[in-house]
């Protein structure tokens, strides 16, 4: 139906992708339109109010369900618009996005989102050039809290500010990302300026249970260090972050610049000063330990032991009420096995 002059209502509006599968369904649609601007040849909307959208996205591995509109618009041979096509606002309420890899078996729901937005579109990657989101705040199936943060950018770059996602009622993560590719998954690359991230044993393990869905015991380890801090950047892909800052624990502060891979392996540069290893393995006969160390480790699973070797500078390490300076160390750890050899000037 038409509400004269310039709103018109739409129901049950649905867009289907080429497999005829769900790509976006929308229960109510307002919109409003500006004659005016068709002087300047533009099709202005200023208003678009769109109530409780589904958004289903389906990618294997070499396309996804949306590419089909994306080359649309993307066409190497367009024809030039005699109208710019413009949505000054489009607000959505209660809008759930699904990202679906079945050959990852990754399956994710970003609901309850909440967002303004607005594009610009004119011809070949001018939508690119003026897509801009403005607040969202969506919650994570498989994840007890919420994400949150003012977004803009276009479909090729997309920056998120003032970003904070929440867990059971406690902020874990604040800072900014910038997202190169952000509908590929697969060459998706993340620059993210983390200002705190927050975790300890509880919540580590809590956060791994809920995405595993099964309980996760943390090693000992993790506990001992209580509150950990970490402020930094990672950069990379998720199969592949490079991590340079430092984490903040209740026994010290470690800083790293090396690389994690596949979420296990690790591979760079660590450095302690004045870290309480007394505490964090419970020997009296330690005290606090300064070091540089190259790291390569696997770290532990289920099926596969630790794996680790490190060499490196103990520029200081209290055994026993003594205090040694500048030791050479080349060690190595299999599983519950370790082997060191040092060398002091």
């Amino acid at each position: 139906d038409i509400d004269p002059p310039l709103s018109l209502r739409l129901s049950d509006v649905y867009l289907g992708d080429r497999n005829n599968d769900t790509l976006l369904s929308v229960p109510s649609l307002r919109v409003r339109f500006n004659p005016f601007a068709l002087e300047d040849n533009r099709l202005s909307f200023p208003l678009a109010e769109i109530e409780q959208p589904y958004i289903r996205i389906v990618q294997d591995s070499t396309a996804t369900n949306l590419d089909f509109l994306l080359k649309a618009f993307a066409s190497p041979n367009p024809k030039p618009l005699p109208y710019a096509v413009e949505f000054r606002k489009i607000a959505l309420s209660d809008a759930r996005v699904r990202y679906i890899r079945p050959d990852k078996g990754t399956d994710v729901i970003l609901s309850n989102i909440q967002t303004d937005l607005g594009f610009r579109y004119a011809g070949k990657d001018s939508l690119a050039a003026s897509l801009r989101l403005l607040h969202v705040k969506a919650q994570v199936n498989r994840f007890n809290g919420y994400i949150e943060g003012d977004f803009h950018g276009s479909l090729d770059t997309l920056y998120a500010d003032q970003l904070k996602v929440v867990y059971r009622h406690q902020q874990i993560v604040t800072g900014s990302v910038r997202v190169d590719n952000p509908l590929n998954m697969d060459s998706l690359y993340a620059h993210i300026d983390c200002q705190d991230f927050f975790t300890n044993e509880a919540l580590l393990s809590s956060l791994l249970a809920d995405f595993q869905k099964h309980p996760i015991e943390v090693p000992r380890l993790v506990s001992r260090l209580g509150d950990i801090h970490y402020r930094g950047k990672v950069d990379g892909r998720l199969k592949d972050l490079k991590l340079h800052g430092a984490f903040k624990t209740r026994l010290g502060t470690v800083t790293t610049d090396a690389s994690l891979i596949d979420l296990r392996r690790v591979d760079g540069k660590v450095s302690t000063r004045d870290f309480r290893l007394r505490h964090l393995l419970l020997r009296s006969e330690f005290g606090r330990v300064s070091a540089t160390m190259t790291v390569r480790a696997t770290l532990p699973n289920d099926s596969t032991p630790l794996d680790a070797a490190l060499h490196g500078v103990i520029s200081q390490l209290d055994i026993l009420n003594y205090t040694y300076s500048d030791i050479c160390l080349n060690g190595s750890a299999q599983g519950k096995h370790y082997t060191a050899k040092m060398q002091i000037d």
